[in-house]
């Protein structure tokens, strides 16, 4: 019995030593395949960093070749950045060195300062990095300026302030001027950021409405050329200069401001699509998208438009 318990037992011993291999081998072979899995990430997230680093590179490359006589730091005047705009150059300039926008902008200046329910916008918005950072990310939420402000106006109690509002356009010119000169750097490798700037791409280049045209079919193809007395902008630097002010625009709404988010809604319905409501994700990607192509510029919000 003895003897024979021994000799199955060592019998059963060798049945089992080969499942027992088995199972050891599986469980290598599945490490190694989460390490697999692990290092294609890895790729996979280094990969799409370079992907839009090259992108971005490549962006900027196009219009500093097709434009060569512009530096990069240049493309911070809208049209009148681009040698076709030489003829209203001068007159811009003569504008800047007293905007018309100042009457509008020396109140929101008053009102950054003023005090409601102990909370001043400039004590607020102290909280967020500089205009030239945004859009930024804050626990898992994409922020952007109009954002910001509309949440420091609510503490406020003065939640009656609406996007579009001439208030808020305002307030938004009076934040993005003190960081004038500075270029734009936004953390373009953050997650939610990366989806939005591919979403963002998908919508510059993406055609749409009766006419099937593109943001890129005015702004890349036909940046410089004229759409009757006007000079298409150029893609690069758009988010540098906004909100803009038109004169022509205040004598037809009695509102002389012009955020990007509106500009977006316009070129939307020139193109014979219906313009996104202000709030839709889709402007957001825009600007995302529209912002990191612009990087190192340096920022030059509020100007005036002829």
């Amino acid at each position: 019995m003895k003897e024979t318990y021994l000799n199955r037992t060592v019998i059963v011993g060798f049945q089992s030593a080969r499942p027992m291999k088995r199972i050891i081998q599986v469980e290598i072979g599945f490490f190694l395949l989460i390490i697999a899995v692990f290092f294609a990430w890895v790729s996979s997230v280094l990969s799409q960093d370079n992907s839009i680093d090259e992108e971005v590179e490549s962006f900027q490359a196009f219009f500093l070749e097709r434009f060569y006589s512009v530096s990069l730091e240049e493309f911070n005047q809208g049209p009148y950045s681009l040698p076709q705009s030489a003829s209203k150059e001068s007159t811009f300039h003569f504008l800047e060195q007293l905007p018309p926008y100042m009457h509008a902008l020396f109140p929101a200046r008053s009102d950054w300062n003023r005090n409601y329910n102990g909370i001043t916008l400039k004590n607020c918005m102290s909280q967020h990095p500089p205009a030239n950072r945004f859009p930024y990310v804050l626990d898992d939420q994409i922020i952007s300026v109009e954002n910001a402000i509309l949440a420091c106006l609510k503490l406020q109690g003065r939640s009656s302030v609406k996007v579009g509002s001439s208030l808020l356009s305002a307030l938004v010119a009076v934040f993005r001027e003190q960081s004038r000169g500075s270029p734009i750097q936004i953390d373009w490798v953050n997650e939610k950021l990366k989806y939005m700037y591919q979403e963002g791409y998908r919508i510059f280049w993406g055609r749409r409405g009766q006419y099937n045209y593109s943001c890129a079919s005015c702004h890349v193809s036909n940046a410089g050329n004229t759409m009757g007395n006007e000079v298409i902008s150029a893609a690069l630097g758009h988010t540098s200069a906004f909100p803009v002010y038109s004169q022509a625009r205040l004598f037809q709404t009695g509102n002389g401001w012009i955020t990007l988010h509106e500009q977006y809604q316009r070129c939307f319905s020139r193109t014979g699509a219906v313009a996104p409501p202000f709030g839709d994700q889709r402007l957001l990607a825009l600007e995302i998208y529209q912002t990191l192509n612009d990087l190192s510029i340096p920022l030059n919000a509020p100007q005036s438009r002829l």
